[in-house]
């Protein structure tokens, strides 16, 4: 998990609370502090210190974004089988657990990631949720067109991960990017049928979600399927002016297209 100074001093702490009231506990939970942050949070972070000996806490000294901050972590984990965890979303208490137990009875997995349930106020409120593709073809049939796996929700090999290099630096789909690269590296990833985190969503979302640089990024990684076969000239044409349209669209035309995105498969 990275935190950084514009993170939610409430949200954080139901973040990370929802890690430590696991069904399963983690071995260990690394925390990067990406620059300054409030003092609300670091108190936190201090009392969690304090009453949970398997904190890690990475404090960097400036800013460095998600990227370098998630890759940061990645160099401090111990332990074969690494959890993504974001600071504003919510874990179900068994999600350690039954995605450990996956990933133990299936070796031939590198990657996996659950459904989500999207929420914007409260968890007990759920928006509608985009369904994910489950096995391994599947999500390897989207993967031209789509991020099929969402990335607050994975569970991964570790040394597969440091062996593509870790999160590339492609700002803003570097989780998509990854999979990507794992799977034309002959690495397989499955999705549970099953919503294990809670995902806070609002139109602050969709915002960070428009604008140049983003369609530049995806235009960028499209080209990388291309290049590396992964899609097809057509399908790629056809991904690059879909994006075209979703990262310069008004704010209303976003809600209707997300709208039309949930419970589609």
């Amino acid at each position: 998990m990275s935190v950084y100074q514009g993170d939610n001093p409430e949200h954080f702490q139901l973040a990370i609370d929802s890690i430590f009231n696991q069904t399963q506990l983690p071995d260990q939970l690394v925390l990067v502090v990406d620059g300054p942050i409030e003092d609300k949070v670091s108190d936190k972070i201090h009392g969690y210190q304090n009453q949970y000996d398997f904190l890690t806490v990475h404090v960097l000294p400036e800013n460095v974004g998600l990227i370098k901050a998630l890759n940061s972590g990645l160099d401090l984990c111990q332990h074969p089988l690494v959890f993504r965890m974001d600071s504003d979303d919510i874990a179900d208490v068994n999600r350690i657990r039954l995605q450990s137990e996956f990933m133990a009875t299936h070796p031939e997995v590198t990657l996996l990631g659950t459904q989500m349930t999207d929420f914007t106020i409260s968890t007990e409120h759920p928006l509608p949720s985009k369904i994910m593709p489950l096995g391994h073809e599947e999500i390897q049939s989207k993967l031209p067109w789509r991020n099929p796996i969402n990335h607050p929700t994975v569970c991964f090999r570790r040394d597969a991960v440091l062996e593509v290099g870790g999160y590339p630096d492609l700002e803003f789909l570097e989780d998509y990017l990854l999979w990507c690269l794992l799977i034309s590296k002959g690495h397989r990833c499955h999705n549970l049928d099953r919503s294990l985190l809670y995902y806070r969503f609002d139109d602050g979302t969709l915002t960070r979600r428009s604008g140049t640089k983003n369609f530049t990024n995806e235009v960028k990684l499209r080209r990388w399927l291309l290049d590396n076969n992964l899609c097809s000239t057509p399908v790629f044409v056809i991904t690059c002016l879909m994006q075209l349209v979703l990262r310069y669209a008004p704010i209303t035309l976003k809600r209707y297209l997300w709208r039309r995105s949930r419970e589609q498969p």
